[in-house]
């Protein structure tokens, strides 16, 4: 999922900024800022061994 994310980060940037309201509105503060951004790609950094190792461990399973 935050492989999709990141391929779409452009258009996820783009589309907060194109459907921000006014200042009211509750939403505007649930969008992903350049610091989000930067925690989901340590995060994205540290998962990626799990992910390899689970997927090298599902196919060791399925061969037999």
């Amino acid at each position: 999922m935050l492989e999709r994310a990141f391929k779409l980060k452009d258009a996820i940037d783009l589309y907060q900024s194109h459907h921000r309201q006014t200042a009211e509105d509750p939403l505007d503060d649930d969008v992903l800022t350049a610091d989000d951004w930067q925690e989901l790609s340590l995060l994205r950094q540290l998962l990626a061994p799990m992910k390899k190792m689970s997927l090298l461990l599902q196919s060791d399973f399925e061969a037999g």
